[in-house]
């Protein structure tokens, strides 16, 4: 897709205590998560049409590094892994793209989306300020961003908001300081000049990046806290939980009622905060 033709000059990105805006014109997010790593390329586009069929205006997925990565230098980004396709396709269906770009992107993916291979690796020490694994996750980057870089809508393409890590949610400031510090600037040095986002529900907040919270009950309360610690950005729930995936052995809440999602959904509106929905 040629954005350069769709794009005279180049788009800008801005925000304040409300939205987004791309040039100027405010945009309110109204995100859906669809992750194209669980769902066979064959039906991507007609999840996308149905997530704009359903009045979303943007597609929020994950880039899980096991999948692009799934052997120590063997790098996978075709066919079931094809996310340069998978945002075209986003594009075309005229939806805006989050992406979560990780290393770790979430408990829905083994190991959070870390491969196995570093895993095991001697002297490795995953999600934090570890030499061996930061070399790794920048050699990742690399090729993960190369891809992602040209459709950020200050190219003219899709990509609103990259969001670093997810839910790190630990005690150790200077630890959070520094990993996530490096995580960050891995993002800009790979050519990201959109916002990047973190998850981390204010345990950190780490330079550079707008905060955001993930969940599912007491919203209101929990958003409006966002807003008095940040107030000059919006109020984003990066993971509105709407659906518990089922887990072998689990016996937690395994569906919620539409009643409780509607309940819960408005809570994030009336916060004046934007909702992506989660299954």
């Amino acid at each position: 897709m040629d954005y350069a033709a769709r794009a005279k000059r180049m788009a800008s990105v801005s925000y304040n205590g409300q939205c987004f805006s791309i040039d100027g014109r405010r945009l309110w997010v109204l995100g859906a998560s669809i992750q194209y790593a669980r769902v066979h390329p064959s039906q991507w586009a007609e999840r996308i049409a149905a997530a704009r069929q359903a009045g979303f205006n943007t597609i929020e997925t994950a880039c899980p590094w096991l999948v692009h990565e799934p052997r120590k230098g063997r790098f996978h980004f075709e066919k079931d892994a094809d996310l340069d396709l998978f945002i075209k396709l986003c594009a075309k269906a005229g939806m805006k793209v989050i992406l979560r770009v990780g290393p770790f992107v979430g408990s829905q993916f083994d190991g959070g989306g870390i491969p196995g291979w570093l895993i095991e690796m001697r002297g490795v020490r995953v999600r934090e300020d570890n030499e061996t694994f930061l070399e790794h996750v920048s050699l990742y980057f690399r090729r993960l961003l190369a891809i992602v870089s040209p459709h950020q809508i200050t190219s003219g393409g899709p990509v609103l908001l990259v969001q670093a890590e997810h839910a790190w949610e630990c005690s150790n400031d200077q630890q959070g300081q520094d990993y996530l510090g490096e995580i960050t600037r891995f993002i800009r040095e790979n050519g990201i000049t959109i916002p990047v986002t973190n998850a981390n529900d204010l345990w950190q907040d780490p330079p550079g990046t707008i905060s955001t919270w993930r969940g599912w009950a007491d919203l209101l309360v929990h958003v409006r806290q966002l807003r008095s610690v940040h107030a000059n950005a919006p109020r984003l729930v990066s993971e509105f939980e709407a659906a518990v995936p089922g887990t072998w052995g689990d016996e937690g809440e395994a569906v919620r009622s539409p009643s409780k999602v509607l309940a819960h959904l408005a809570e994030i509106l009336a916060a004046g905060a934007q909702p992506i929905v989660s299954p």
